[in-house]
């Protein structure tokens, strides 16, 4: 009578042990999902000061079904997704902060310096930002070109632009329908661009050396602004997976592979 007795006491114990275990084990967990939210928040809500944006939304984030205390101990992430507010601000004729954008990080290893074995960002850029980034490239161009590209744009203006979803193009208009371009997406070497499809002058096609000249002055903007908010190294290091243009906006995702939190 007294084994079963110590038997069952000894049980008991074990038992009350192994909960206590567990109860830890789930608190931690709760407690470094919450502090690395909170960490990504920060640092989400610092970069916006030092853009001069106001932040009106907090990021979403999530760590996934795999513990959190198992990965750190392993110096590993397996997962991490963020849903991260845009932040643009039109201020005059450009625009500060960054676009809101769904980012995905496989691998993150835990170190100083963070790095994510891959990661993909899938990103809307609405029609008024890409207006005034082409604006401001084509501003630029025009005055190293002497062209019929640069009389068009310096002399006629650009006074609108609007996404196609039926055409999958972006329709440019100059000097309020007098005349137009419209702008295909295209992949050259993995890096986003947009190609003229055609260019309108009174109805009539413009020579290719217009469409020739505005390409390449808005493939040339677009490498600026990748470089700017991401970093040459890191934009270089991006591929683009699909493109796709939607209702009043260009929709974009890119992948990357051993990405630097550091410099994204």
């Amino acid at each position: 009578m007294a084994k079963t007795s110590s038997g069952s006491t000894l049980w008991r114990v074990l038992l009350a042990i192994l909960t206590v275990l567990v109860v830890l084990l789930i608190a931690a967990e709760v407690g470094l999902r919450m502090y690395l939210s909170g960490q990504v928040t920060q640092g989400f809500e610092q970069q916006a000061q030092e853009d001069g944006v106001v932040v009106t939304e907090e990021p979403e984030v999530s760590f996934g079904a795999s513990p959190l205390v198992f990965g750190l101990l392993g110096g590993t992430l397996p997962q991490v997704t963020m849903r991260t507010p845009s932040t643009l601000q039109q201020e005059g004729e450009t625009y500060k902060g960054t676009p809101a954008a769904d980012v995905r990080i496989e691998d993150l290893t835990v170190a100083e310096n963070p790095v994510a074995g891959t990661l993909t960002t899938t990103t809307e850029l609405p029609e008024d930002y890409m207006l005034a980034i082409i604006r401001e490239q084509l501003r630029s161009q025009v005055g190293q070109d002497s062209g019929m590209a640069s009389t068009l744009v310096d002399e006629l203006g650009i006074t609108d632009l609007n996404a196609n979803v039926a055409e999958q193009t972006l329709d440019l208009e100059f000097a309020r329908g007098l005349a137009g371009i419209s702008l295909a997406p295209a992949d050259v070497d993995g890096q986003m661009s947009l190609e003229a499809r055609s260019t309108r002058l009174f109805g009539m096609e413009l020579p290719q050396e217009v469409s020739a000249s505005i390409s390449q002055a808005l493939q040339e903007g677009i490498a600026e602004q990748a470089n700017e908010h991401a970093g040459a190294d890191v934009a270089n290091s991006l591929t683009i997976d699909s493109y796709e243009i939607v209702d009043g906006a260009l929709r974009v995702t890119v992948t990357g592979h051993d990405v630097p939190l550091s410099e994204l």
